[in-house]
């Protein structure tokens, strides 16, 4: 080979060695040691996955090291790396979109989002900045197939917030189905402090969760699952859900209504069956319920509206079951004593004074500040009729109310879970605030018979006070003449409202005319 010839080729190899060197940055980019997330916008973000068609997620932000490969992480969800073939272009910016299937992985998560070098941990939140989702998610069930096919009798919505996250079913089902905090920094998630609660059993005790007029009674959920085809029995009637969220908290709004139904041929026997239950027909009352879940995801009140939907008065005999979460859950009620664990049949005397609140543990060694294990309490804004102990970890709050078809009845509740005792007697604090104690708001019952005006009263959470008797020129007997306090005060829960009463109507002769004499 001629010198020439090896000079050029060496040169041609020292050339292509240059290009090489110099052409690897571009190709592999240079250490990444900062990047941002620009979509999604807001921090916190709140998105909701309504099954089953659920959403794509369009992904962008910006990175320091050029085309260098990214992961794409969201810390808190199961399997944290969401993406981990993330390209930018040259100038560092980068866009991704994950799929319906991904996004649903993700579901119901709070986590936090953001990009990072490939095959890094992502426990630098500073220099790889991200944004924090609230994945929360929708479900309805329906019937399917038969004469009530479509019929949704059932829903389920999973609420995560900053730090903590509930599930919550139709009133008949499960309620609040799940009240776990998260941790602030690793996004972890606690056992249940609720598993169930705030919920009415189809059958409790020999008899429905809920009476009217001292007869079984059942919402849809309940209605739906009494025994198998049940969902086919003609009448069934459909459960109406909304949810709504803030989007800067993820504070959610949950409405639900539900008309109660009775079996027909017969409603007494329980169990019911194919035989007992061919049908249902209403039992002339609907409950309205209202969710508001606040707290950073840590607290739910709850307002049960019982209304008349014939035009009757009507009592409603309800049992509220509320489940306790951990192996061995005790309970403390301030005015009794501390934590305790109670028998299956034990009956608590509530305090004289609502509201009231009493708290649950998941064992009686578990630790204050325990981030594995929520503790919770419970909020009533009215003394229960009966506050008792179905099994060890189960406690029935029964409220017998009366309503009208001018005046419903309203039973509010609170939950609070959270990961230290201190934490807990702040939300508990404000549960009592917002709950207050009830109102007595006067009705009008001028012209009402004393029966009717008594009725009037306790649904209006007040109460009959000294009742005087007068004669009345325009009332007849046993009506209300006047009343001591005007229509639509508002007074403290359980005030009285004195009566005048009419003992007889005078001004109008009830004698029989004398005869007239006969002529002769």
């Amino acid at each position: 080979m001629s010198h020439h010839l090896i000079v050029t080729s060496l040169r041609t190899l020292l050339s292509l060695a240059i290009a090489a060197v110099l052409a690897a940055p571009v190709a592999a980019g240079a250490a990444v040691t900062a990047t941002t997330i620009s979509e999604p916008v807001t921090d916190p973000s709140v998105l909701v996955f309504v099954e089953p068609t659920g959403f794509a997620l369009k992904v962008s932000g910006t990175s320091n090291g050029g085309t260098g490969r990214l992961d794409l992480r969201c810390e808190g969800a199961a399997a944290p790396v969401v993406d981990a073939n993330v390209r930018p272009t040259a100038a560092g910016v980068w866009t991704t979109t994950l799929s319906s299937d991904a996004v649903s992985r993700l579901t119901p998560r709070t986590c936090y989002l953001h990009a990072v070098p490939h095959g890094n941990p992502g426990t630098n939140h500073t220099a790889f900045a991200g944004k924090r989702i609230m994945f929360q998610r929708s479900r309805v069930t329906a019937v399917v197939g038969g004469p009530n096919n479509g019929v949704p009798y059932d829903f389920r919505y999973w609420a995560p917030q900053l730090l903590g996250r509930s599930i919550w079913q139709s009133v008949s089902n499960c309620g609040l189905a799940g009240a776990s905090t998260i941790t602030a920094t690793t996004f972890h998630v606690s056992a249940s402090a609720f598993p169930c609660a705030g919920f009415i059993a189809p059958t409790t005790s020999g008899r429905a969760g809920v009476l009217v007029d001292h007869v079984n009674a059942y919402l849809p959920f309940g209605a739906a699952t009494l025994f198998p085809g049940s969902a086919n029995a003609l009448g069934l009637l459909a459960s109406q859900t909304s949810v709504s969220t803030d989007p800067s908290t993820g504070n959610v709004l949950i409405r639900e209504t539900e008309n109660l139904l009775r079996c027909s041929p017969d409603a007494a026997t329980v169990p019911a069956s194919a035989l007992t239950c061919s049908s249902f027909v209403p039992a002339g009352v609907k409950l309205d319920r209202l969710i508001i879940q606040q707290g950073d995801g840590r607290q739910a009140l709850v307002t049960d509206t019982w209304s008349a939907t014939d035009g009757r008065h009507h009592q409603v005999d309800v049992f509220y079951e509320d489940r306790l979460g951990g192996s061995a859950p005790v309970v403390s009620f301030p005015w009794a004593g501390g934590f305790t664990s109670y028998p299956p049949g034990f009956t608590q005397k509530p305090p004289a004074t609502a509201p009231f609140s009493f708290f649950t543990r998941s064992s009686p060694s578990a630790p204050d500040g325990d981030i594995s294990n929520a503790q919770g309490a419970i909020t009533l804004q009215d003394r229960p009729t009966t506050l008792l102990f179905r099994t060890g970890a189960a406690i029935w709050t029964q409220y017998v109310r009366t309503l009208t078809p001018e005046t419903p009845t309203r039973i509010s509740f609170g939950f609070s879970w959270a990961t230290a005792q201190a934490e807990l007697t702040a939300l508990i604090g404000a549960a009592e605030r917002a709950l207050g104690p009830t109102h007595c708001l006067v009705p009008n019952v001028v012209g009402r018979t004393l029966t009717d005006s008594k009725r009037l009263l306790l649904a209006g959470h007040c109460k009959v006070g000294k009742v005087k008797f007068a004669t009345s020129k325009v009332r007849r007997k046993d009506r209300v003449i006047q009343q001591g306090h005007r229509p639509s005060t508002t007074l403290a829960g359980g005030s009285s409202v004195t009566l005048l009463v009419s003992s007889r109507l005078i001004g109008k002769s009830t004698a029989k005319p004398k005869a007239k004499p006969s002529s002769s």
